[in-house]
């Protein structure tokens, strides 16, 4: 069962990705707290982390954490990827709104191409 870390200052966003991707079988944490992101990263080795434009500089701190830097990201947005796709370093990005087989399409996608560049 994969796992996803989803980070976002909207609980009811939060909630509501975590019951959703739960029916879809994903072992699901969630957090709107930047520093408790590393830890839970750090702890729950999460196979991707869903992360909320609002919440970028999580992103970084991931991206330069030594045992999180390999942990692929995908960028929630309300923003379009035009607009933003220089201010962080994601692996994909979802624009908002979005439909749940879009999301876990991006999801599959992403750790497939993680497990198979090892």
């Amino acid at each position: 069962m994969e796992k996803i870390l989803v980070v976002n200052n909207d609980k009811d966003t939060m909630s509501l990705l975590k019951e959703l991707l739960e029916r879809k079988s994903y072992n699901v944490k969630y957090t709107s707290n930047k520093e408790e992101c590393i830890t839970i990263a750090e702890r729950f080795k999460p196979d991707i982390v869903l992360v909320d434009i609002l919440q970028k500089n999580c992103v970084r701190d991931l991206k330069i954490n030594q045992s999180t830097s390999v942990i692929p990201l995908i960028l929630m947005t309300g923003y379009s990827w035009n607009e933003k796709n220089n201010e962080v370093e994601v692996d994909d990005i979802i624009e908002k709104p979005f439909f749940l087989d879009q999301l876990e399409t991006i999801i599959k996608r992403t750790i497939a191409i993680k497990k198979a560049t090892g």
